[in-house]
């Protein structure tokens, strides 16, 4: 099913990975998986919850890419929980966490919003590689805008 008002979804994610000596920070547009369409439409819909986002995951095959067919990472390590998510007008906000506790000694260069139980890719984002161990926490942010292409 599609709204033919929203036409255009533009995906930003930020990736902060905190350990006792650094912080690094990753931003990037990325794209928006057919995946998350449908969990896009409901989202912008007054009367849907936006439970459809839970977890989102980290990743090392960045460098093999993304494309909007994607229904997984490239080579996903891990998942961490959606805490909040926000919407205001048409852009919907998630955040999260992984805790330190999770094991994934990697260079993570690749993150996405998965969907609740399927885990369906909803945005598949490459970023400049970021040191991620056990004494560090990696903080996910997303923002999902839909471009309303008839007010333009």
């Amino acid at each position: 099913m599609t709204d033919p008002s929203i036409e255009t979804v533009e995906s930003n994610v930020r990736v902060w990975a905190v350990s006792p000596d650094d912080v690094e920070y990753r931003e990037a547009s990325n794209v928006s998986c057919v995946g998350g369409h449908e969990l896009a439409l409901d989202l912008m819909r007054p009367s849907t919850a936006s439970d459809g986002a839970t977890r989102f995951a980290v990743g090392t095959g960045g460098g093999l890419g993304t494309s909007v067919t994607d229904r997984t990472l490239n080579d996903q390590r891990a998942t961490g929980r959606i805490l909040s998510d926000a919407r205001q007008g048409r852009t919907a906000t998630f955040r999260g966490f992984l805790p330190g506790q999770v094991s994934v000694q990697a260079e993570v260069d690749e993150v996405g919003l998965l969907t609740g139980e399927g885990g369906d890719l909803v945005n598949h984002a490459q970023i400049d590689a970021v040191e991620v161990s056990t004494n560090s926490v990696v903080v996910f942010e997303t923002d999902l805008t839909f471009l309303d292409t008839t007010e333009a």
